[in-house]
């Protein structure tokens, strides 16, 4: 039986959610590096809980891991930083994943060094994988399904009677360190004034149909420090917050047997589950919270108090400000409000803020490429279509063109929408409502743009159909740069193509243009394809 023997992170000045990620990283690599077991060594008795007690006491490990005091006595394999190395498995990551880093092939493990000793260097929450789409559900069903890494079914129960009870809107992660001395940002100075004012921005933004409670969780020994934060919370002028309360203190209050060490797990399990959660930049408590969101509830967009990077200015709602360009989360930074870029090793480490891991390939329910169809529509539907158009109203001078708006429920557009699902394959309820149709007239050009991930009861806009009326028209071809495509439109013409990358994110590859029209009128329509 291989044995991957794994140093977990635990020097004495670490908290449960290094260890817990510690222990994500050892599974991941155990499980793709072809070892049958997973052996967990700690030096130190985990992880400062007050009265020395065990970590098995928050979570269930696995069949397959095993949790050693002491460290291996074999040999010690270092692997290389992972502030600066992607780790992949079976396809090496391209030059935009890398981003500056170096690669190091991780298959086989178990063949190339046999029992394997790896370093606590790797047992850090700043680490990054390329996986195929395969691998990447390998590791969701081991790790994020809770069957190898899990808080307790105690833990759970209780952060469900505590979110039950009290419905958690906003909950908000207030590590006081981090704004005294830790991070890029030294000596930063945030006030409680800042705070306030942060919050306030964060919960304006996020505009709250009904107010709940505001829940704080923090290591701030000096209560004081919130009290502009509660008195404004208490004056309703905090929108969707009609109370003001320590997380910590409900907790031991609703349950006085549990440990007070207990307690921020408890707090922890019960955040994922919030209304909105808005952390501390470098926390593992928060990055793990933004993990457990994402793959239980689907959030997508991790919030923060304060941006511990002075290159990197947060939005209004505490988010980073992605630019629609890039692929991976870490070389799509966009500041348009700074007057820096970004810093090298912001870049690098960007990956902290997730948590969860980024990939090659993941299935999205569509053909990561662009179809075309010719002829598609055939000239009755095309004419028809064309018979159809009355102007909504809207005015786009620019582009030199004028809008109008099909019903999906149409006889003739009905029959259509059937066929572009059974040649895309995808299910007929993720097709929108309506159709939206252009004239464009000559003169007219569409300039470069991703196209809107508008979100609506079905979910984000995913993907884009184009349907070419006619062709007594000159010039307009529609490219895609990024794509080095170039399409000529004809009658009827059917061109389908994704909006979002292989793991969810606007993709730059399908960005395009549409050059202009110098003799005729040009008439198209879009379908939009939904989530779900």
């Amino acid at each position: 039986m291989a044995t991957l023997h794994v140093n977990l992170h635990n020097n004495g000045a670490s908290g449960i959610c290094n260890s817990i990620m510690s222990i994500q990283i050892g599974v991941i690599l155990r499980e793709l590096g072809g070892f049958d077991h997973l052996a967990l060594y700690y030096s130190k008795t985990p992880y400062l809980f007050p009265d020395q007690s065990n970590i098995l006491e928050a979570i269930d490990l696995g069949d397959k891991i095993s949790l050693v005091s002491g460290s291996f006595s074999g040999g010690a394999y270092n692997l290389p930083s992972t502030h600066t190395t992607a780790f992949f498995f079976d396809q090496e990551p391209d030059k935009d994943f890398l981003n500056g880093r170096g690669s190091f092939n991780s298959v086989n493990l178990a063949a190339r060094f046999g029992d394997c000793y790896l370093h606590e260097s790797l047992g850090y929450y700043s680490y990054i994988f390329s996986l195929t789409s395969h691998e990447r559900e390998i590791v969701q069903d081991l790790i994020f399904s809770g069957s190898e890494v899990n808080f307790k079914k105690d833990i759970f129960d209780k952060a469900v009677g505590v979110w039950s009870k009290y419905g958690l809107g906003m909950v908000v992660h207030v590590r006081r360190g981090d704004y005294n001395s830790v991070g890029i940002a030294k000596n930063a100075n945030f006030s409680p004034d800042d705070l306030l004012k942060s919050v306030s921005n964060i919960s304006n933004s996020i505009q709250f149909t009904n107010r709940m409670g505001l829940f704080v969780m923090t290591d701030e020994k000096d209560k004081s420090y919130f009290d502009p934060l509660k008195s404004s919370v208490e004056q309703g002028l905090i929108s969707g917050a009609n109370s003001f309360h320590f997380l910590d203190d409900i907790i031991a209050e609703e349950y006085p047997e549990l440990p007070s060490h207990l307690v921020p797990m408890v707090g922890l399990v019960a955040s994922v589950y919030a209304r909105s959660f808005v952390g501390t930049m470098y926390s593992t408590l928060t990055g793990l919270i933004h993990q457990m969101r994402h793959y239980s509830i689907g959030e997508h967009k991790h919030r923060f108090l304060f941006s511990q990077d002075d290159s990197l200015k947060l939005k209004i709602d505490g988010s980073i400000d992605y630019g629609s360009f890039g692929t991976y989360s870490w070389n799509r930074l966009s500041n348009p409000t700074s007057n820096s870029a970004p810093s090298d090793l912001l870049k690098s480490i960007l990956f902290w803020a997730f948590e969860h891991l980024e990939c090659a390939k993941a299935p999205t329910g569509l053909d990561y490429a662009i179809k075309i169809s010719p002829g598609f529509l055939s000239k009755q539907e095309c004419r028809y279509i064309i018979s159809q158009f009355v102007k909504d109203g809207s005015d786009n001078s620019r582009e030199n063109r004028d809008r109008s708006i099909l019903q999906v429920s149409d006889p003739v557009i009905s029959k259509i929408v059937d066929r572009v699902s059974r040649e895309l394959k995808i299910d007929r309820n993720r097709f929108d409502t309506n159709v939206q149709f252009f004239k464009q007239y000559e003169g007219g050009q569409t300039f470069l743009h991703c196209d809107s991930l508008f979100e609506d009861y079905k979910g984000r806009r995913v993907g884009s159909v184009l349907f070419y009326l006619n062709t007594n028209f000159t010039g307009s071809d529609i490219r895609f740069p990024y794509s080095a495509v170039t399409i000529t439109p004809t009658d009827g013409a059917m061109i389908a193509y994704p909006l979002i990358d292989d793991y969810g994110i606007q993709s730059k590859h399908f960005a395009h243009e549409a050059g202009v029209i110098t003799k005729g009128t040009k008439y198209m329509c879009y379908l939009s394809i939904k989530e779900r």
